[in-house]
């Protein structure tokens, strides 16, 4: 009866989208129940009506405002602000590809997808009108996403690629079990875009969003529209694709079985094939876009490059420590295998893996810098580490490169994987920021490097500075032996040791869970 009203309970939980905080919102209503729209799709349509109508108008103004090269800051960082806040709401999509993945990954309906890209649309159209309404009716004074070198094949690969790291980023830090209710995702999601708008804005305008490809239809630049409008959606398509790849955990999620069976984290105690493969992938896209970013650093400023570094690697950490543990450098590698060796080397990662992570994190720095290439132009227009022997010789770059080196694997460490620091936030940012301080202080000396992979790939590459290649290699692996040692001197004490955790993946423990799960099930059975 369509006079009869239902008591329904509304609630709006972070999980459902691109927000993991542990907060649940409750609404009672008396909803009609033959509406098609339900107050859910109005909240969540006019969430991403006005969130994409700030972020619009973000882009709009920042033509204008963009006296001092601020505006990808204030993108990105106003992106990360706004997941946060709408994430309990709608998911804060704020982005066509964004509503695709989310579809995929059936954190939302079609339906929902549907019209939550339609609320992008108008929210990213009306920020563009009141951008030029705010400058005059002037559109040469709104900023707007555009070719900047005149290559759409190039851009095209560019918007494939950030957008790619965008949604990845997105659907492993905001929409995992793993990872739920964490305090990062924000920052992980913006941060990329950060990362991106600094880097390759000045190739193809840095969109990595159809919707915000409006403004540029707006502006009347219709021979760039393309390649905002297909690209990031490609990127998204691909993200989504390879996330069950990554995450096989999460592909039946109404069965905590495959979470109890397969170990959480970037344990692979057993050598399981299929959880190998999604820990070496992982390496590969992080390590790909760790060297991706350096390789178009130089497209900048000096400063501004190694931010865009800092910047994409915390997003990568953030992304991907749940699944390889987020090394992306042979020298982290070598002191997380170190650490393992201090107490249970069998829960931590074995010899063989410790190889197979160092060959695909070169090969990940080999293609990073090859499609960096590409985006630029030539592997001449590239960046490349090189030690500056003008004012330094090379026994200083080596020292300097096994200081710093030695600083990364102690952070890693402490933040990363000491009991006393569990559960924390920050060891993304504690790891990002000593890449950041390490380059601004040691650029001048070594190049500031600390990781071979990329010491090793873009000196090849570039055929540039191939005899530094050594510094890169001696100096960063001493320096992160050196730091393995000092974080086991300095964690004697630790409160609980891998080997006594009850909580350990060794063979044994994760035999005897599954033997339990087992015997559970069949004495449910037998009761049944």
């Amino acid at each position: 009866n369509s006079n009869i009203y239902n008591l329904i309970n509304m609630q709006a939980d972070m999980s459902s989208g691109l927000g993991q905080a542990n907060l649940t919102l409750q609404y009672d209503y008396y909803i009609p129940n033959n509406y098609i729209f339900k107050l859910k799709d109005y909240q969540i349509f006019s969430a991403e009506l006005v969130g994409t109508f700030i972020l619009s108008v973000l882009i709009g103004s920042s033509k204008v405002t963009d006296t001092v090269g601020a505006a990808p800051y204030a993108i990105g960082m106003g992106l990360a602000a706004l997941v946060y806040a709408l994430g309990p709401i709608s998911g804060g999509q704020l982005n066509p590809a964004a509503s695709l993945v989310l579809a995929m990954r059936k954190k939302i309906s079609i339906f929902e997808g549907c019209y939550s890209v339609i609320a992008q649309i108008i929210g990213a159209t009306l920020g563009g009108c009141t951008s030029y309404f705010l400058y005059n009716n002037d559109w040469n004074s709104v900023g707007y996403p555009h070719v900047q070198d005149g290559s759409r094949t190039r851009a095209f690969v560019a918007e494939f690629v950030q957008t790619f790291a965008l949604m990845s980023v997105a659907l492993n830090t905001a929409t995992t079990k793993i990872q739920a209710n964490n305090s990062y995702f924000g920052v992980a999601i913006g941060f990329v875009v950060l990362s991106g708008a600094l880097v390759i804005g000045g190739v193809s305008g840095a969109c990595f969003n159809p919707a915000i490809a409006f403004l540029t239809l707006l502006h009347g630049d219709y021979d760039d529209l393309w390649v905002f409008m297909i690209a990031p959606m490609l990127g998204g398509f691909t993200a989504g694709i390879l996330f069950y790849i990554l995450n096989p955990t999460e592909i039946n999620e109404s069965s905590d079985y495959v979470t109890i069976i397969i170990p959480k984290g970037h344990f692979n105690p057993d050598g399981n094939a299929s959880r190998m493969l999604s820990m070496l992938l992982q390496e590969f896209i992080g390590t790909f876009f760790l060297a991706w970013t350096v390789a178009l650093s130089g497209n900048v400023e000096f400063t501004t490059g190694i931010f865009a570094i800092a910047t994409i690697l915390i997003s990568m950490i953030y992304s991907g420590g749940a699944i390889s543990g987020a090394h992306y450098n042979p020298c982290v590698t070598i002191g997380v295998y170190l650490r393992g060796l201090y107490t249970d080397h069998s829960s931590y990662m074995r010899l063989t893996d410790v190889f197979l992570y160092i060959i695909i994190q070169i090969v990940g720095a080999f293609s990073g810098g090859a499609v960096a290439a590409f985006v630029n132009n030539g592997f001449d227009n590239i960046a490349s580490p090189a030690v500056n022997y003008a004012n330094h010789n090379d026994s200083q770059a080596i020292m300097i490169e096994l200081f710093m080196s030695m600083a990364l694997v102690i952070v890693v460490l402490t933040t990363a994987t000491s009991d006393n620091a569990s559960g924390n936030s920050y060891f993304g940012l504690a790891i990002g920021f000593t890449i950041l301080a390490g380059n601004v202080v040691t650029a001048d000396i070594s190049g500031g490097v600390f990781n071979p992979a990329i010491g090793i790939a873009l000196p090849i590459l570039t055929n540039r500075n191939t005899d530094d290649i050594y510094v890169y290699v001696i100096g960063d692996v001493v320096g992160a032996i050196i730091g393995a040692g000092l974080f086991r001197f300095w964690s004697l004490t630790d409160k609980s040791r891998l080997n006594n955790n009850n909580n350990s993946f060794s063979s044994n423990n994760l035999k005897k869970s599954s033997d339990h799960l087992l015997d559970s099930l069949i004495a449910t059975d037998e009761k049944i």
